[in-house]
């Protein structure tokens, strides 16, 4: 034996609506938390980085920028809501030749964070170095940025492409 219970809006117990449906099977959520404000952006063109420096890299392509947190004019983050968020970067650097150190680094509030990554590398043309972090920002006035910083001896060149250098984040629900 089965039962069907047929409503157009389902409520909480003080009458909030939490979902409807149009009648056509069609469900609209209500009041739901989601993952935004989110942003995903890529360099399309190479980005010179000088030897023993910290420099700020420019992501100005935009693959979606939900809440328009992100500005490409100065590649900085700024979430305008509250709250815990993911974020994350790849940098795909021509090293051709050498031994040195690369630091992909999470500038908050224009501070270094010890959340950076850092590796070792050995001469092997290009290699992609990845960061992945949460961070907790208060919204308006926090933001965040992406720098790295190479010791090759000389200039190297960040690759452009979407598959190869981006920066990205989004609010975490329940966190």
């Amino acid at each position: 034996m089965s039962s069907i219970i047929k409503v157009n809006t389902y409520q909480d117990a003080n009458g909030n609506a939490l979902f409807s449906s149009d009648g056509s099977g069609n469900v609209t959520l209500t009041n739901f938390p989601d993952n935004t404000p989110a942003f995903h952006f890529q360099n399309n063109t190479n980005q010179s980085i000088p030897d023993v420096s910290n420099t700020k890299v420019t992501f100005t392509t935009e693959r979606y920028n939900t809440g328009n947190g992100y500005d490409s004019s100065t590649s900085k983050f700024t979430p305008n809501v509250a709250g815990k968020y993911f974020i994350y970067a790849q940098l795909n650097m021509d090293i051709n030749t050498g031994v040195g150190q690369i630091g992909v680094k999470l500038y908050v509030n224009g501070t270094n964070t010890d959340l950076s990554r850092q590796a070792h590398y050995y001469g092997n043309n290009q290699q992609s170095y990845k960061l992945e972090t949460t961070v907790e920002l208060n919204g308006s006035t926090d933001y965040v940025e992406i720098y790295v910083y190479q010791d090759s001896g000389s200039t190297r060149t960040l690759a452009s492409g979407g598959a190869q250098t981006f920066f990205g984040g989004y609010k975490l629900i329940g966190a």
